[in-house]
C-alpha cells in the first residue's frame, strides 16, 4: 500500500471520528437542554405550589382537609392533606408540643424550620410555612411521593 493511500485512510478515519464526536456532542447538548428545561419546570411548579398556600395565611389545621397519615416517627407524624382553598396536596409534619418540651427539642425544631424556609433546591423538601395550636406544632411541606429514603435505601441493599 502506498504512503498516500495510508495517509488518506488515516485522514478518513480521523474525519469519521470527528463526525462521530460532533454527533455525540450534539446529543449531549440536547440532553443538557432537556434536563435544564425539566429542572426549570420543576422549579416553577414548586414556586407555584408554595405560593398557593402562602396566599391563605394565617395557616391553621382547618385550612386542610382529608388528612391521611403516611408516616410516624419518634417525634412527629406526617400526613398528606389537601389545602381546601387551593386544592393542592401538602405534607403536614405534626409534632406534639409536650413531646418537644419533654425531649428538649425546641432549638432543633426551630433550626429545622429556618433551614427548610431558607433552602431552595430541587433536592430538598420545600417548606411552605408552619403554624401551631395549643397542643401541636405543624410544618407545611412539599409532598414527596414514593416512600421515605431509609425504606428506599434498604430495598436496594437487599
Amino acid at each position: 500500500m502506498s504512503k498516500e493511500m495510508r495517509e488518506l485512510r488515516v485522514l478518513s478515519s480521523k474525519q469519521s471520528l470527528n463526525v462521530e464526536a460532533a454527533e455525540r456532542m450534539r446529543e449531549l447538548m440536547e440532553t443538557v437542554r432537556e434536563d435544564t428545561s425539566r429542572a426549570l419546570q420543576a422549579t416553577v411548579a414548586r414556586k407555584l405550589l408554595l405560593q398557593s398556600v402562602k396566599e391563605f395565611f394565617p395557616l391553621k389545621v382547618s385550612n386542610f382537609g382529608d388528612l391521611k397519615t403516611v408516616g410516624t416517627g419518634s417525634f412527629s407524624t406526617v400526613s398528606l392533606a389537601t389545602h381546601k382553598k387551593s386544592g393542592r396536596v401538602f405534607a403536614l409534619k405534626i409534632r406534639r408540643k409536650t413531646d418537644l418540651l419533654r425531649l428538649d427539642m425546641i432549638a432543633r425544631v426551630a433550626a429545622e424550620k429556618v433551614i427548610l424556609l431558607t433552602l431552595d433546591h430541587p433536592f430538598t423538601v420545600a417548606c411552605a410555612g408552619s403554624f401551631h395550636d395549643e397542643a401541636r406544632l405543624v410544618t407545611v411541606l412539599e409532598p414527596v411521593i414514593g416512600g421515605n429514603l431509609l425504606e428506599i435505601q434498604s430495598g436496594y441493599e437487599n
